[in-house]
């Protein structure tokens, strides 16, 4: 999803196959998306309202410090081979 997509004004409601095509996500993954965030469409078929399509957006939107993660690599720390004292008997 991109930023300009989704700062897409919402002034009518919607079905969710429209929204999910707005946002450039498959309407099965959508739908699958905000049944996960507890919103109750059962079909791609069904109308979105206004106030949930743009608390969907916001909800779906990347956040900046979540979806920034560097992949921090662990340096590989050296293990000093210890030697063994030999014991006399």
């Amino acid at each position: 999803m991109t930023a300009a997509k989704a700062s897409v004004p919402i002034d009518s409601p919607l079905r969710v196959y429209a929204l999910a095509k707005l946002l450039d996500v498959t309407s099965k993954a959508f739908l699958e998306q905000i049944q996960a965030l507890g919103f109750e469409y059962k079909s791609i078929q069904n109308n979105i309202s206004v106030e949930d399509a743009e608390a969907i957006i916001l909800a779906l939107s990347p956040n900046k410090k979540a979806t920034k993660k560097k992949a921090t690599k662990k340096k590989a720390t050296k293990k000093k081979a210890t030697k063994k004292k030999a014991t006399k008997k």
